[in-house]
C-alpha cells in the first residue's frame, strides 16, 4: 500500500476493505467477522449516555410497518429494541413507549445504529434528558 492509513480518504478505505473481504473464504469471513463484532462492542462500550435493563414494550414504525416489541435497555442517547423485525443501520425508526415510572407515553425518532440477530440499537435525534 504505498498511502499510509492515515492518508487515504474515506472511498480509499472502503474501496482497500471490499478489497480485502471479496479474497477471503467463508471461513475467513466468519472469523474476521467474530473479530470485528468484538472489536466493536469494546469501542462501542463507551457510550454517551449511560444504558439501564429494563423490559417494556414500545409500538414502532419501521419503513411503513407498525410493530410491538421489546425494549430491552434505554439511556439517553438511544435503545436496544428487541425484535424479528427485518433492520438495516441507517434505518429510521419512530418509538412510542411508556418508563415504569411515568404515566405519560414517551414518542421519540432515531437512527439505527446497530443491527443484531435479536433485534437493533436506536441512536435518538435528540437525547431524551429525563433518562
Amino acid at each position: 500500500m504505498a498511502n499510509s492509513q492515515n492518508e487515504l480518504s474515506l472511498e480509499e478505505m472502503e474501496a482497500r476493505i471490499n478489497e480485502i473481504v471479496s479474497t477471503m473464504s467463508e471461513s475467513e469471513l466468519k472469523k474476521f467477522m467474530i473479530g470485528l463484532e468484538k472489536w466493536w462492542e469494546f469501542n462501542r462500550g463507551k457510550r454517551e449516555h449511560s444504558r439501564k435493563n429494563l423490559s417494556i414494550y414500545a409500538l414502532f414504525m419501521l419503513g411503513s410497518d407498525f410493530l410491538r416489541d421489546n425494549i430491552t435497555n434505554i439511556g439517553a442517547g438511544g435503545l436496544f429494541l428487541e425484535t424479528k423485525a427485518p433492520a438495516a443501520v441507517g434505518g429510521a425508526v419512530t418509538i412510542a413507549f411508556t418508563l415504569p415510572d411515568k404515566e405519560d407515553p414517551i414518542e421519540v425518532e432515531g437512527k439505527i445504529v446497530r443491527v443484531k440477530p435479536n433485534g437493533f440499537g436506536v441512536k435518538f435525534n435528540e437525547p431524551l434528558p429525563d433518562l
